[in-house]
């Protein structure tokens, strides 16, 4: 039976940690990567444990087995993962002219995996349905970036009811595209 809650152990993280190495680019063939979608941070699990407070990642479980996340990042966290900076700066500067998101509150999804092997369960819609439900009494929306590279992730987040604020390109040329799903 599948399970979606908080993290509330350091075991959680550690298995977090496990799932996200097998799904970096460098563990993922070309075809794996274009198919089936990657993460692009590398977090330690003491970063994940610093992100992990105030608001806690949520997790989907299996018989104790982490087999999917999503990684809750508020904007004091920035500093954990400088390839990050850009689009913290990005964010800013589109809220700023943004009319409808310019004085809403937000926290970003830090990174969301599922297990190669639960893909396709739905597993993806019920964390972040999950993550909505704790968060929507402290924020308006959710913010993420997504590599313009993954596809899958990129038609999830639209199928969740995200919306695009904007692409950019990174100053070492990546391309990214900033989205946000407004739940208020």
């Amino acid at each position: 039976m599948i399970e979606v809650r908080l993290v509330e152990t350091e075991d959680d993280l550690v298995r977090i940690k496990k799932l996200q190495l097998l799904n970096l680019p460098r563990q993922l063939s070309s075809t794996e990567k274009e198919s089936q979608g990657f993460v692009t941070c590398e977090y330690s699990v003491e970063d994940l444990k610093i992100m992990n407070s105030p608001y806690p990642h949520v997790i989907a479980t299996e018989n104790e087995n982490v087999i999917a996340y999503c990684l809750v990042m508020m904007q004091h966290h920035k500093e954990i993962m400088p390839i990050l900076l850009p689009m913290f700066d990005q964010i800013d500067q589109a809220r700023s002219n943004h009319e409808s998101l310019r004085d809403r509150s937000y926290f970003v999804m830090g990174q969301v995996c599922v297990s190669k092997e639960f893909r396709g369960q739905n597993i993806f819609y019920k964390m972040y349905d999950f993550l909505r439900d704790k968060m929507c009494h402290s924020f308006d929306l959710v913010i993420t970036e997504i590599s313009e590279f993954n596809t899958r992730s990129i038609r999830a987040h639209q199928n969740q009811g995200f919306k695009s604020l904007l692409n950019y390109e990174a100053p070492d040329g990546y391309p990214w595209s900033i989205v946000y799903w407004n739940w208020t």
